[in-house]
């Protein structure tokens, strides 16, 4: 019987690695809304401006299988030239919860920017841990994202 629990516990873990991971053509983005809107519409260009605003519908895209908005035509533009300056950081997961080899979702109000790169974090003592040694942090959460990465099924 314990067998059975551990099997079925297993194969569960497995289903949502190989979930996380899917290789289906597009990135795995956390924050992102039931109707597949990213950063629960914020602009992501707004974070690296130091002041995150709600896009508009009238200034969208869909980027890996992901609807963006943004709060005028200069940032969607900006997005539009180079989206991998402004996607965030590991996906949107919390780098400090990456630092320490966890995966949790980072939250839409704990955010930082820091060597050009939007990170996400999952609470107000990740962000402050963050801030306190974001090099040091980043440094570590860059292996462990790698190591998460090798390792998908």
């Amino acid at each position: 019987m314990m067998w059975n629990k551990i099997r079925s516990m297993s194969l569960l873990l497995l289903t949502c690695s190989f979930a996380l991971f899917a290789d289906d053509g597009s990135d795995h983005y956390m924050l992102k809304d039931e109707d597949n809107t990213a950063l629960k519409g914020f602009d992501v260009v707004s974070f690296f401006e130091g002041s995150p605003v709600k896009g508009s519908e009238q200034h969208q895209t869909e980027y890996a299988n992901v609807n963006w908005y943004f709060v005028n035509q200069e940032h969607l533009d900006k997005f539009l030239q180079s989206p991998s300056d402004y996607l965030p950081k590991y996906h949107g997961y919390c780098g400090w919860a990456i630092r320490n080899d966890k995966l949790r979702e980072g939250e839409i109000e704990y955010w930082h920017v820091y060597d050009d790169e939007l990170y996400f974090l999952c609470s107000e003592e990740a962000l402050q841990n963050f801030h306190d040694d974001p090099a040091g942090i980043s440094e570590k959460a860059d292996d462990n994202w790698q190591q998460m990465l090798d390792r998908k099924p």
